[in-house]
């Protein structure tokens, strides 16, 4: 299994590359650099999985997304993972009678050790509500999420100025850095991929941003009774 993304040294993925991986995994930047440098052979190449492909439309990687796919000939297998339900399915997928598989069922919705309270605010910018809360919960190990890194680092500026100790997680981080702040973190602004690192012994969790965390949390992640606070 080999890996390649922005932020890795091309050198590195090139030499890998020479042995083709049996599984290949990285952002459609990258992947569609080396295809388009023949570091990458397309036709040996059977299945295809695009993870948080909501997402990677979202952040602007239809063109790289719509290359890798035009150059993919031999495809026994197309995979779209998303957390949002598509009204429709871009052509440039080139799925024609897609299967759909939800895991999620009714029940999903909020785990029973889970209690969601709301804190209606006005205006859209809920920074200053988000640090009210945060001191409202005096000393209970507390984990912000954050859609976007650009968040945690906008939430985690405010916090340092007000001279609240705090530790951040997101995907723009060195993996060593990573590691040691979660590991060392009560107070934490985090992305949502850092969910199964950071919930232990956590018991509140705020939310800033416009997504729900409710069904990111699973009754087995949480070691006690907590609660979900979000600034609506």
């Amino acid at each position: 299994m080999n890996s390649c993304y922005g932020g890795h040294a091309i050198s590195t993925e090139t030499n890998n590359l020479k042995t083709p991986p049996a599984v290949l995994i990285g952002t459609p930047g990258r992947i569609a650099d080396h295809m388009s440098r023949g570091r990458i052979d397309p036709f040996t190449i059977k299945m295809l999985v695009l993870d948080e492909f909501d997402k990677s439309l979202e952040f602007g990687f239809k063109q790289e997304m719509t290359y890798i796919i035009s150059q993919l000939k031999h495809l026994k297998k197309r995979i779209l993972t998303s957390a949002t339900n598509m009204e429709e399915i871009p052509d440039f997928t080139r799925i024609n009678s897609p299967i759909t598989l939800n895991y999620l069922s009714q029940n999903d919705a909020s785990p029973e050790n889970l209690k969601v309270k709301a804190v209606v605010s006005e205006g859209k910018d809920k920074l200053a509500i988000l640090f009210r809360l945060i001191c409202k919960l005096g000393n209970e190990a507390t984990l912000v999420f954050c859609n976007h890194r650009e968040a945690v680092e906008r939430v985690s500026e405010l916090l340092w100025k007000e001279n609240l100790v705090h530790d951040i997680f997101h995907g723009g981080m060195e993996q060593e850095d990573r590691e040691r702040y979660c590991l060392n973190s009560e107070t934490a602004a985090s992305e949502y991929s850092s969910l199964p690192i950071l919930l232990q012994g956590v018991s509140t969790f705020l939310r800033s941003g416009t997504s729900s965390i409710t069904r990111c949390l699973q009754p087995k992640m949480l070691s006690s009774t907590a609660t979900a606070v979000l600034p609506v």
